[in-house]
């Protein structure tokens, strides 16, 4: 469904809206009062902390905010979609430390393809803007962070085609470096983290849901960005940098049920699920 404009794809959209509509027949206008009820009510989709107080990403009814909630308990409005244009979703949000700038994505009824903006919170002035499928973003400093950009269509700088995804190292709002993934094959994706400390970047590696693995190293030197574990055959999750010491949950068991593996030269398992499914762990 990458191309919304394919014939085929709007023929078999349209026989599926008419197939559903004769299934469900009248039944939606005798629920409609109470199910908008329910969606007319502020929906938190995530909260963020920084010095300034609480980012709330909402949703009220059909518009999509971005609010501040101070430790006073005050709230502020910071971005509105309806002030977008119409039919704007926003998708995620990232803030400095300090809390002083916001880096937020925004589309049109909610495409892959939209819109970073970083602004000054108090003042909106624009400081930087991208185009595409940007995410997962990371300040280092003033006029310096990491994000992903995804190619849906034609191919990556470094020649491979689409769909892949590529990290880059963003300073002065202007100059873009590819830090990571250069040559890796099509349709394997990245993500990533920052330790609790700050001083390390963990980078996820996936194929699909076959397997991932796990890459880690000085988040001010991409260069020393290596493997920490995996092997390509099973999945991996982060879990975070302690201690001079990589925590993972691994599904590399026999069972596949999961593991929690503290990882250096010589990987030791912290927990081992047992009978049970290991599905999340947190530090």
């Amino acid at each position: 469904m990458e191309n919304l404009n394919n014939s085929r794809l709007i023929k078999w959209v349209d026989e599926e809206n008419t197939r559903f509509k004769v299934f469900i027949g009248s039944y939606p206008d005798l629920v409609i009062d109470r199910v908008k009820k329910y969606y007319l009510m502020p929906y938190i989709y995530y909260i963020k902390p920084s010095k300034r107080g609480y980012y709330i990403s909402v949703r009220e009814g059909s518009s999509y905010k971005i609010k501040l909630l101070y430790r006073d308990g005050s709230l502020d409005n910071v971005i509105d979609s309806r002030k977008l244009g119409k039919n704007i979703i926003l998708q995620w949000f990232y803030i400095t430390e300090d809390g002083d700038k916001l880096a937020y994505s925004y589309s049109y009824a909610g495409s892959d393809e939209g819109t970073l903006k970083i602004v000054e919170v108090d003042s909106q002035d624009l400081i930087d803007e991208l185009k595409g499928v940007i995410s997962n973003l990371i300040w280092i400093d003033e006029g310096k962070y990491y994000y992903i950009r995804s190619y849906r269509k034609g191919k990556t700088p470094d020649g491979v085609d689409a769909p892949a995804e590529r990290i880059f190292l963003r300073e002065d709002y202007k100059n873009d470096y590819l830090v990571f993934g250069e040559g890796l094959e099509t349709s394997h994706f990245l993500s990533f983290k920052k330790s609790i400390s700050g001083r390390i970047m963990i980078v996820i590696v996936s194929y699909g849901w076959n397997w991932s693995n796990l890459y880690g190293g000085d988040i001010n030197d991409p260069t020393d960005w290596r493997l920490i574990y995996g092997e390509s055959s099973y999945i991996v999750k982060p879990i975070n940098y302690l201690n001079g010491k990589y925590y993972l949950l691994s599904y590399d068991d026999r069972d596949g049920l999961g593991r929690v593996i503290e990882a250096d030269n010589s990987p030791k398992i912290i927990i081992d699920a047992g009978r049970i499914q290991l599905e999340m762990v947190r530090y």
